[in-house]
């Protein structure tokens, strides 16, 4: 069992490689500050897991005035589909610090079954020019391998 301290307990998000692979991801909120993104890998379908590894850090926690409290909790999705070659890529998606603003969307990808993860990209319009975004969520279209990746934003506000 992972064991998971302080702040992000509750945000874990388990997903499975699927497709009869034994594989199991978990993405949550680490450290004993909380501000982190940690993801450990298991190859016994949960049964055990491998040390935690920070996969990103400085995540935002603050109080806004459009968003309440805003969180990093990460969203992870596993690419199930036999389309161009991303099958078994990992994409996490959480909220990060951003200079200028409050809050924005970053977005990382692994292609070797969560072991290393890409640097971080910025997906709202206007990174550290706008307003708050939070609750991001990653899903993989099955079919076409295609990401998507919604948001709430706070900018219709400006």
């Amino acid at each position: 069992m992972v064991q998971a301290t302080g702040v992000g307990q509750s945000t874990m998000t388990p997903r499975f490689a699927g497709g009869g692979s034994v594989e199991a991801y978990l993405a949550w909120q680490g450290d004993e500050s909380g501000k982190s993104i940690r993801v450990a890998l298991s190859t016994d379908n949960g049964a055990s897991w491998s040390p935690s590894a920070n996969v990103a850090s400085e995540l935002f926690f603050d109080q806004t005035s459009s968003a309440g409290w805003v969180q990093g909790f990460p969203s992870l999705a596993v690419d199930h589909s036999s389309w161009g070659g991303s099958e078994g890529n990992i994409y996490l998606v959480y909220v990060a610090r951003s200079a200028g603003d409050t809050a924005d969307i970053a977005f990382q990808r692994s292609t070797d079954g969560g072991r290393t993860f890409t640097s971080p990209v910025l997906l709202n319009s206007r990174p550290g020019g706008d307003r708050t975004q939070w609750v991001p969520w990653v899903t993989v279209d099955n079919d076409t391998g295609r990401v998507h990746v919604s948001y709430y934003d706070g900018s219709a506000d400006l």
